[in-house]
């Protein structure tokens, strides 16, 4: 029974880290898709997930790859 216990606890916290980390990139896609319309996307500093990020930014615009996310993901990249 303590066994059953700790795995479904095991998991309610692998779901929770999961869900925070979502909510990370998310947040961080939004804002990197404002300063993208204020045409401001270069003013954004590299954070690690930033892949993550330009992956949800993709999903958002259908699957398509805007030419300015992919050049500041690229610098990002470099950057770290």
């Amino acid at each position: 029974m303590v066994r059953a216990e700790l795995a479904a606890a095991a998991g309610a916290a692998a779901r929770e880290a999961e869900l925070r980390e979502a909510m990370r990139i998310a947040a961080r896609a939004d804002e990197l898709q404002a300063l993208r319309e204020l045409h401001a996307l270069d003013q954004a500093d590299p954070r690690e997930g930033d892949q993550a990020v330009r992956d949800e930014l993709t999903r958002h615009a259908g699957g398509y790859v805007p030419g300015d996310v992919d050049a500041w993901l690229a610098r990002a990249l470099a950057e770290l």
